[in-house]
């Protein structure tokens, strides 16, 4: 995030400031009750990409890091504050959008929603749809993504991508049933059976294991 451009303001009057970032600004003066500082920062569209992916980024504004709104169907308060089960599921999931561009500047294909402050959506670029961008503290209660796959048209990385979903929709189609281990409602719609035998959550991923047996019924 560049601090060129910063402007400082004391009283309305313009004050030579110098900063570079991870600084700070020193406002050295005799100070009176009722003294006015005014800053105006510099804020730009930028991405921050993934050090060990370039194809995978977070898309900000200045130092604001901005969330997908990718909206709160199915979620229920159980699902959000993790109330009941141990093992409580978060609901099913979505796709998150891939941002297919041609510019590697966001600001050729993101642009400010009308009457929104701090609010952005992308343009001609989400496969399969746009996205609303806001401030990630600004949402809770809804599902979000801050980090996007982000990739030129006509590259490589682009036809890996499809030929991989398309891999993984092919081998959908051919799945008879499937259960989700260690989700306590997949389980049971699965005629779950065992003897010590546990379950939980790790990193975000269900497990369970067994130092007897476990079972279902798939069909």
């Amino acid at each position: 995030w560049a601090t060129k451009g910063m402007d400082v303001k004391i009283n309305g009057k313009p004050q030579a400031a110098h900063v570079t970032p991870a600084s700070y600004v020193s406002l050295d003066r005799t100070w009176n009750d009722g003294d006015r500082v005014d800053v105006s920062l510099p804020m730009a569209l930028h991405m921050d990409r993934m050090p060990d992916d370039p194809t995978l980024a977070t898309v900000m504004y200045g130092p604001l890091v901005l969330a997908g709104e990718l909206g709160g169907e199915g979620l229920t308060d159980e699902m959000v504050y993790l109330k009941g089960q141990r093992d409580q599921s978060h609901g099913p999931t979505i796709d998150v959008p891939m941002l297919v561009v041609g510019d590697d500047d966001p600001a050729a294909w993101i642009e400010p929603v009308a009457d929104r402050p701090l609010a952005f959506r992308t343009v001609d670029v989400g496969r399969p749809n746009d996205v609303t961008l806001i401030p990630y503290h600004r949402l809770f209660g809804r599902r979000y993504a801050i980090y996007w796959r982000i990739v030129r048209e006509g590259s490589t990385e682009l036809r890996e991508i499809v030929a991989a979903e398309e891999a993984r929709r092919a081998k959908a189609a051919r799945t008879v049933d499937s259960v989700a281990i260690g989700v306590q409602a997949s389980e049971q719609g699965h005629g779950f059976e065992g003897n010590e035998t546990q379950a939980g959550r790790h990193q975000g991923r269900f497990w369970r294991h067994a130092s007897g047996w476990f079972s279902y019924r798939l069909g």
